[in-house]
């Protein structure tokens, strides 16, 4: 995905960070990641309890994939797609995942994609027992439309994010964002940014981004992403995923990110997790280390 013209950038930096003060992201033990339902971080009573947000929503089809209608103001009606783990039981809270396709070429290919990630993701929710929501970019040739215009298709996301929310009981504080290409470019801008009261860095517990760097949440050079990393209140943990045989700018890109963050406060196998894999412009084989970054982390008041 190309930077957004300059002026763009410049009102996405001076657009104030959603209040991120009030929460945090804590760590959980890697044994919470298959059991989803856990009270406790060791089992005992006397250890702390395991945060639990139970959204209580019901009335969504499941188990398995399903295909889910919204309405987003100055959109049509948009179809997102879901899978619903084999495990799936509606009394106990679910996490859930938002994944975000690459750029495809065409709207039509968009659509493909969105299912083709739900699948690819769709082994892992039914061993670990989340929710994986795709959403469909409504760019004419396959990619995202993005703020600072209105509506775009963060509204969408966030509408998603809303509609499974209250279609299935999903664990609130146990929500996460994963991009690939294109989508891992908007995922750190919808972090970082906060350009959506819905889906931001107060209700995600972590994020990941595969085959992309976080530029496109920045200003022009680096004096901008310093000052969008400086502006975080808190460090929200970020699971990044390159490969060695891609793009050599972007592998650049996103070395240069990983020193960037670490300079900024984030810390490596705390809240920042880092992998270079001996591949190119690709992700099959990362979703596993991706998940396993991810679920580790809770939201916490």
């Amino acid at each position: 995905m190309k930077s957004r013209h300059w002026l763009s950038l410049l009102i996405a930096l001076l657009m104030p960070a959603a209040d991120v003060a009030a929460v945090s992201s804590i760590a959980l033990p890697a044994w919470v990641c298959s059991k989803p339902d856990a009270i406790f971080i060791n089992g005992f009573e006397t250890a702390n309890a395991i945060p639990h947000d139970a959204s209580l929503g019901n009335g969504g089809a499941y188990p398995g994939n399903v295909a889910r209608s919204i309405t987003v103001a100055g959109y049509a009606t948009e179809t997102y797609y879901l899978h619903i783990p084999a495990n799936y039981n509606p009394a106990r809270a679910a996490p859930l995942l938002v994944v975000l396709h690459g750029a495809s070429g065409s709207h039509a290919d968009a659509i493909t994609d969105a299912q083709f990630l739900r699948s690819d993701w769709s082994s892992l929710a039914d061993t670990y027992g989340f929710i994986v929501i795709a959403p469909v970019g409504e760019q004419s040739q396959g990619g995202w439309i993005t703020p600072p215009g209105a509506p775009t298709d963060y509204d969408m996301i966030a509408a998603a994010f809303t509609d499974a929310t209250i279609a299935y009981n999903i664990e609130r504080s146990r929500r996460y964002l994963w991009g690939f290409s294109a989508g891992g470019y908007v995922a750190p801008d919808i972090v970082l940014n906060g350009f959506n009261s819905t889906i931001n860095a107060n209700v995600l517990a972590a994020y990941s981004i595969n085959s992309a760097n976080i530029d496109f949440a920045c200003t022009a050079g680096a004096g901008g992403c310093n000052a969008l990393l400086n502006s975080q209140t808190r460090r929200v943990p970020i699971d990044i995923h390159i490969g060695t045989q891609d793009d050599p700018q972007l592998l650049a890109s996103v070395r240069a990110d990983h020193t960037g963050l670490l300079a900024h406060g984030w810390v490596d196998g705390s809240t920042l997790f880092y992998t270079e894999f001996n591949d190119g412009h690709t992700y099959t084989n990362q979703l596993t280390g991706a998940w396993q970054s991810l679920c580790g982390f809770a939201l916490s008041p």
